[in-house]
């Protein structure tokens, strides 16, 4: 099957489970010496290249036919102030941040949290980093191949990957364990992965937390993600889309400007003021006299169903 290893008992999955757990704390230090790098090729501190900079990009999840992330990227400079405000005034072109992307990726290293026997994988990126340059002048037609894309070729190459999730390997929204992932139909290549990844939060607290990632084959990060000045928020899009069902008719252009549409939104009346805030208050009950009446509650519910025919072990059983 495509993506499975070829000799499965001799395919490392400590270091795929590892890697993949890792792999959002790789980009993180990625981004990091991106910075760093473009700060040297313009002789200032990186201080002063946030002053003067702001690396703007979007990253999107592609999980691979075996099981393992890869990232897609746009990049892009802006000013200080984001895409509102002027150019960054460095001298910097299109071939210097290909060049210190892949300088970055080819530099980047992260040593993983220790196993229990105090093995350590040195973790990075491998060598198939590949960059384009995204250009409205670019063919449209090109299907990908040159160094020159379009804008919408790039946008429709990362819709496709981000509905590419792990349900291709037979897996169910929630895994609870690998056995869970077998009765669901999953291939045994990510049954492996899950099994594995159970393996490793049985016996280490530093990957404990592997079991609320089985079903991501352990990468614990977002499908997407992007830097705050990248474009508008998921959460103006769906406000945008609200605005246009409860008025089809507005007269507005086919393709607005989502944050010109939003500067009149009328969801808030006039005269009135949205706050979105919340407090954690705690969990469980609020006070002693809740928590003793529940339990009296329960105790007196036990009493009854061993008093009409002796039922209440066998429900206690089935909770365990």
């Amino acid at each position: 099957m495509l993506g499975d290893p070829l000799c499965p008992e001799c395919y490392d999955y400590t270091a795929h489970v590892v890697w993949q757990w890792h792999a959002p704390e790789l980009w993180r230090r990625t981004a990091i010496a991106l910075q760093r790098d473009l700060a040297h090729r313009c002789g200032i501190s990186v201080a002063q290249f946030k002053e003067r900079c702001t690396i703007a990009y979007s990253k999107v999840v592609e999980f691979q036919a075996r099981g393992v992330v890869h990232l897609h990227v746009p990049i892009r400079l802006d000013g200080p102030d984001g895409t509102d405000g002027d150019q960054p005034d460095l001298q910097l072109a299109t071939a210097d941040l290909e060049d210190a992307v892949l300088a970055a990726a080819a530099r980047v290293r992260l040593q993983s949290a220790p196993l229990t026997e105090g093995q350590v994988y040195e973790l990075r990126w491998g060598a198939q980093v590949d960059c384009r340059t995204v250009t409205e002048t670019a063919d449209r037609d090109s299907k990908r191949r040159g160094h020159v894309v379009h804008p919408e070729q790039i946008g429709a190459y990362l819709a496709k990957y981000l509905t590419k999730a792990t349900e291709g390997f037979g897996l169910p929204a929630t895994v609870r364990s690998a056995g869970h992932a077998r009765l669901a139909g999953a291939s045994a290549h990510a049954v492996r992965i899950i099994e594995t990844a159970q393996q490793l939060a049985a016996v280490s607290d530093d990957y404990a937390l592997l079991m609320s990632h089985l079903g991501t084959l352990a990468y614990r990060g977002h499908p997407i993600t992007k830097s705050r000045a990248y474009s508008v928020t998921f959460g103006q899009l769906r406000r945008a889309r609200r605005r246009w069902r409860r008025e089809p008719g507005s007269g507005l252009a086919p393709d607005p400007d989502v944050r010109k549409l939003l500067d009149d939104d009328p969801d808030v009346p006039e005269g009135f003021e949205l706050v979105s805030s919340w407090e954690f208050l705690g969990q469980g009950y609020l006070d002693l006299d809740q928590a003793a009446a529940a339990v009296r509650s329960a105790t007196g519910s036990r009493a009854r169903r061993r008093a009409h025919g002796g039922s209440s072990k066998g429900n206690e059983g089935r909770k365990e």
